[in-house]
């Protein structure tokens, strides 16, 4: 299992940091894979993100094996990434990030969840709590 989210950094440096970490399963562990500091989140960045992540050669190894699942947050930028780096990865959405997102539909507020592929995404792919 893979989990790639990006934070919206506050303070003295506006920007956004982008995040790859791994669960180890045998051990129960969570693994920090990479960082990226960027001033905004969208797809370019993303895409830098994993690209640099599959420099490492067993990294690159792992992500193109379709053995294990990215869990994303949804953002517009996550699944074009996904799609251009690392193509036959499947991904799913982040349990927390639904639950938070369906109570904001649920107070009016409108979400960038809208694409097909992401409801589709929910459909298909299995989603674990850990």
């Amino acid at each position: 299992m893979v989990a790639m989210d990006a934070g919206h950094l506050k303070g003295s440096w506006k920007g956004v940091m982008y995040d790859v970490l791994c669960m180890h399963e045998s051990k129960n562990k969570i693994i920090h894979v990479n960082t990226v500091l960027a001033d905004k989140e969208n797809a370019t960045n993303y895409k830098f993100l994993l690209q640099q992540t599959c420099r490492n050669e067993h990294m690159h190894r792992l992500l193109s094996s379709g053995e294990v699942t990215f869990f994303i947050d949804g953002h517009k930028g996550s699944p074009a990434a996904l799609r251009a780096v690392v193509p036959q990865a499947p991904w799913s959405a982040c349990v927390r990030h639904l639950i938070t997102n369906i109570n904001m539909k649920a107070m009016g507020h409108n979400l960038p969840y809208e694409e097909p592929q992401f409801h589709r995404a929910l459909i298909s792919k299995p989603t674990f709590l850990v």
